[in-house]
């Protein structure tokens, strides 16, 4: 929607801009930030903005967000194969 309303308007937001206001909407960036993005990504507030930033995950396998916002990243060394039991 913001992306839409900001190339239909000519708004020339950036990409930070439209992560603050959808955040504004939303309340919080961890849904909005990955999907303007279109990557995982770490966000946080300063001041009145929100500063979000591409997380490389090239080789990553999990990472899981706990209740009090503190990041967890999850190494995991196995991998599936198109063999292994779908019921796992």
């Amino acid at each position: 929607g913001i992306a839409g309303a900001n190339a239909w308007f000519e708004a020339n937001l950036d990409l930070q801009s439209m992560i603050t206001l959808a955040t504004q909407l939303e309340g919080h960036p961890d849904n909005v930030a990955p999907a303007i993005l279109g990557q995982a990504s770490i966000s946080y507030f300063y001041k009145d903005k929100v500063i979000s930033t591409i997380v490389s995950c090239h080789g990553w396998h999990g990472l899981v967000m706990m209740p009090d916002y503190q990041c967890h990243i999850v190494w995991m060394t196995f991998q599936l194969c198109c063999q292994c039991d779908h019921t796992l």
